[in-house]
């Protein structure tokens, strides 16, 4: 499958995490990258994470309508494997264990208070409005 890279920077807090386009204009994430490039635990795999979770993967599947054989592909230029992109934050939290309770606690603010801003966000505006570095 022929894959065009995505130009913009989808996530600022993770920039391992880079996106393609296929032929057909579905969007992927570039699963063997973001190994490479956010991690250096051996263990961590695209085949081990698709094992662990699989019944999330599952839901992701039948939520998207994706087959299975749409989900997971290689790259054809590079070999690399992509996945599809509505399982980012799913792989992210594979990388990341610190990611589900942030996710955690920015769902209760969004629930408890009606709205939450990401810790980048609120960074940033605190240098727009008061100066000073990152």
């Amino acid at each position: 499958m022929i894959f065009t890279p995505c130009e913009e920077e989808a996530y600022a807090e993770f920039p391992g995490l880079i996106y393609s386009r296929n032929d057909a204009g579905k969007l992927y994430f570039d699963a063997t990258y973001c190994l490479d490039h956010t991690t250096s635990e051996d263990e961590l795999g695209i085949d081990d994470f698709m094992g662990k979770f699989s019944f999330e993967i599952g839901a992701l599947r039948n939520g998207f309508q994706i087959a299975e054989e749409e989900f997971i592909v290689e790259n054809s230029d590079n070999g690399h494997r992509m996945i599809a992109e509505c399982a980012e934050f799913l792989f992210l939290s594979y990388i990341d264990r610190w990611l589900i309770p942030y996710f955690y606690l920015r769902l209760r603010e969004m629930f408890v208070f009606g709205f939450t801003m990401s810790d980048g966000f609120l960074q940033g505006a605190y240098t727009d409005r008061f100066g000073g570095e990152d």
